[in-house]
């Protein structure tokens, strides 16, 4: 049996790899782009806020922005962090300081850190520009006091050498700041939504392509994880591309050569859903629940609505329901979520044959 991954294919599933394509956000990258080349040769700079959910492309528009920065040639260094991982300040500082110039974990103070990054881009005469990335719970725990060394700095050398960009989930931390920081932010702010799930078949159609081998993913498996992904997760990119990637490695595992519909209900159910048996404890709604399940075939998720109406017949033969009491009960089944509904049709994309 073969490998769904192409040679090396893991890669494009990965959060380092940056798309050749980026549906939906060109605009955005443009934008930012503009803004800070214009900043930079102006010589004044307020850093511009990114935010909108996980997911939605904030960290691919920097990296691409900042991509495109360092081929113009310029002597520029440039640099995406990601601030979950820091606890502080001051190892903030220290981590965006360490990719330019040497420092040592322990026994330089703030000041000098900052010294040591500005002394080694006046001797280059480069400039140093820094994502700040989900920075949400650092500026929460510390007010802002990122910020306001990094906004410091170039005042207090007079000379614009270091620019941030700042990139949030949510407005509400910047909201809260100290009305002094506040002030030296936000020259531009551009919005992120969440994506729809035919937006989110053509932002991962590339990483399928190029890390799937050919004929590995059938259609209606791609629609389903995008589906999954925008009502469960938000219109999440990451998440599909998650979805897609550990489908894979569960067909690895399994020795199969394709992921169908009924492989990403597996993946998915055992991620999101596992505890399925323990919520549904009315008896009428897991037979129901059963009986859709059992009759899914493996690469289709939806259910037409004739074939709803021939389920809710056999449901009330074959348990002795009354048809009106099958039917309020799947509508409840579809208001909690455990089902979805378009047009008339019931769509099962969480659950795997195997449940019941």
């Amino acid at each position: 049996m073969g490998r769904l991954f192409r040679e090396g294919g893991e890669i494009y599933f990965s959060l380092e790899y940056l798309p050749e394509k980026t549906p939906y956000r060109e605009g955005h990258i443009k934008e930012l782009y503009s803004y800070l080349t214009s900043e930079i040769e102006t010589g004044g700079f307020r850093p511009p806020i990114l935010v909108g959910p996980s997911g939605t492309g904030k960290t691919t528009v920097v990296n691409k922005t900042l991509q495109l920065i360092a081929s113009k040639g310029r002597n520029v260094f440039t640099r995406n962090f990601n601030m979950m991982l820091v606890n502080s300040s001051y190892s903030a500082i220290r981590n965006i300081c360490s990719f330019v110039t040497p420092t040592p974990e322990r026994g330089l103070s703030l000041n000098e850190i900052i010294e040591k990054l500005y002394g080694t881009l006046e001797m280059e005469n480069s400039i140093y520009i820094i994502g700040l990335d989900d920075i949400d719970e650092l500026l929460r725990k510390e007010r802002g006091r990122i910020l306001e060394i990094l906004t410091r700095i170039n005042e207090d050398y007079g000379e614009y050498r270091v620019f941030p960009i700042i990139i949030v989930r949510s407005l509400k931390p910047i909201y809260v700041l100290p009305d002094h920081i506040k002030s030296k932010i936000g020259g531009l702010t551009l919005n992120f939504e969440p994506y729809n799930s035919q937006e989110l078949i053509e932002i991962v159609k590339e990483r399928i392509e190029k890390g799937l081998k050919e004929n590995s993913i059938s259609w209606k498996a791609i629609e389903a994880a995008a589906l999954i992904s925008e009502k469960i997760y938000g219109g999440n990119a990451r998440e599909m591309i998650n979805l897609i990637y550990k489908s894979a490695l569960y067909c690895e595992r399994k020795h199969l050569e394709f992921i169908n519909v009924e492989v990403i209900r597996k993946v998915f159910f055992h991620e999101y859903y596992k505890h399925i048996k323990q919520e549904i404890r009315n008896r009428v709604k897991a037979n129901i629940l059963k009986a859709i399940v059992t009759s899914s075939e493996e690469d289709n998720y939806i259910i037409q609505a004739n074939d709803v109406d021939k389920l809710v017949n056999e449901i009330s033969t074959l348990y002795g329901y009354e048809k009106e009491e099958v039917v309020k009960h799947l509508e409840e089944l579809v208001s909690r979520g455990y089902l979805l509904e378009k047009d008339g049709n019931i769509l099962q994309l969480f659950f795997p044959k195997d449940l019941f």
